[in-house]
């Protein structure tokens, strides 16, 4: 037998009698046996929404650095960008306190 492999693009769409014999499906006679217990839902976020979650948390924005800059935010082996954020951050709670 041959191993078929289906892409989004190429995914044959299920008939209606197809579309029928899941209608029918109770939720006792599906097996969830392989797939394992989530306990935790709290960061929860639908996949239609992530993209909305991302552009609130960041904003990309270009900054040129001399290398020595660049090269002592780097020391630590943390991204440039994380150690640069968390400088303004201490500034920004310096000069505006919540």
């Amino acid at each position: 037998m041959a191993i078929v492999r289906y892409t989004s693009e190429n995914c044959p769409k299920p008939t209606n009698e197809e579309w029928e014999r899941v209608d029918r499906l109770k939720d006792e006679d599906i097996d969830f046996s392989d797939i394992p217990e989530q306990k935790d839902f709290s960061a929860f976020v639908p996949w239609e929404r992530r993209h909305l979650l991302k552009e609130r948390r960041r904003k990309k924005v270009a900054v040129a650095l001399d290398r020595d800059v660049a090269a002592w935010l780097e020391r630590d082996g943390a991204s440039y960008q994380t150690q640069i954020n968390a400088i303004f951050r201490q500034i920004m709670q310096i000069a505006h306190p919540a």
